[in-house]
């Protein structure tokens, strides 16, 4: 998975570096097979496509599974040219996105409605996924499986409690990160704090030294580049 294959959008005062330690701590989300997952990612046009209760977002680089039962949640992420994907733990909770009021985050799993269409735009193949929490949000998220290659990820929420605060919107949510492809050991991430500088066996490191990440702050750049060694 690389940087330039996979562009992720959100929502204003997202802050997913702050969600590091979290992320790579918490088993949240779960990974088909191996098997099931290549099969899946075979280079191909763009498009979306159901398959079973899955959602099968592929462009021409990088390919997304979406889960229709958890509605909406991130199963796998794969590289369709090298066959490099994220790897997951098994699942406790699988949500796409949350809405952190201060006092708790609401999850896309709470949501009491969702569903989904798929359309053919002009130069993509757009999902449109709805959910709605009654007397509190509306959420809309369009994903987008684009002709250059790129899936691109939007999300509106509409707040429907005049008195609740909105502190942030976590989107899109990948949780319980064991490693980028079988195994973690080769694993860097690239962090721009300061200087920079690289975390190496990434999963086992920040497990052992959990740390938070802030931009605007340490950090001269909101993102992280999570790698292998020979990618």
């Amino acid at each position: 998975l690389q940087s330039q294959a996979l562009r992720l959008g959100g929502c204003p005062r997202l802050q997913p570096l702050a969600l590091l330690a979290l992320l790579l701590a918490t088993p949240f989300l779960s990974l088909p097979s191996i098997a099931q997952a290549r099969a899946a990612t075979t280079p191909s046009e763009h498009g979306i496509s159901v398959v079973g209760d899955e959602i099968v977002v592929q462009t021409s680089t990088v390919s997304m599974v979406l889960s229709i039962p958890e509605k909406g949640a991130i199963l796998n992420v794969t590289n369709s040219l090298t066959g490099q994907y994220l790897k997951l733990n098994q699942s406790i909770e699988n949500f796409l996105w949350g809405v952190d009021d201060f006092s708790r985050i609401t999850r896309s799993s709470q949501a009491d409605l969702f569903n989904y269409t798929i359309a053919q735009g002009p130069d993509s193949t757009d999902l449109v996924m709805a959910w709605q929490v009654p007397t509190l949000y509306d959420v809309r998220a369009l994903v987008e499986a684009r002709g250059d290659g790129y899936i691109g990820m939007k999300l509106n929420v509409t707040n429907l409690d005049p008195g609740t605060e909105i502190r942030r919107v976590i989107f899109p949510y990948i949780g319980g990160i064991q490693s980028m492809g079988a195994s973690s050991s080769d694993d860097l991430l690239s962090i721009p704090e300061r200087e920079g500088y690289v975390i190496q066996n990434v999963t086992r490191s920040v497990l052992s030294d959990p740390t938070t990440l802030e931009y605007p702050g340490t950090l001269s750049m909101q993102y992280v580049y999570f790698h292998e060694l020979d990618n």
